[in-house]
């Protein structure tokens, strides 16, 4: 539960972060955090913070609606790639 928690933290950190410097000022200030935070924490994320690495971030907005999607690469003790888990959070205006 730990590792998950703080995967959860690390990741939300750098989506919003990435989201925050690509997306308009107005969108930016209108994103609900919370909500976007308790719907990552419901995704039961179980990869190791110290295994992953956000690979791209976007956003699309749909009928009042913000979708951000986080692409993240796994990568193994040795530092190869094992997988991409993709992420989407329905934030908030």
């Amino acid at each position: 539960m730990k590792t998950i928690f703080i995967f959860s933290i690390a990741f939300f950190a750098a989506t919003f972060s990435y989201a925050q410097n690509k997306a308009p000022d107005d969108v930016v200030e209108k994103i609900d955090i919370n909500n976007c935070f308790k719907q990552m924490l419901k995704t039961k994320i179980s990869l190791d913070p110290h295994h992953v690495r956000v690979e791209s971030a976007h956003y699309t907005v749909e009928d009042e609606k913000i979708l951000l999607t986080v692409i993240v690469r796994e990568r193994n003790d040795y530092g190869a790639p094992v997988g991409l888990h993709e992420k989407q959070c329905e934030l908030n205006k």
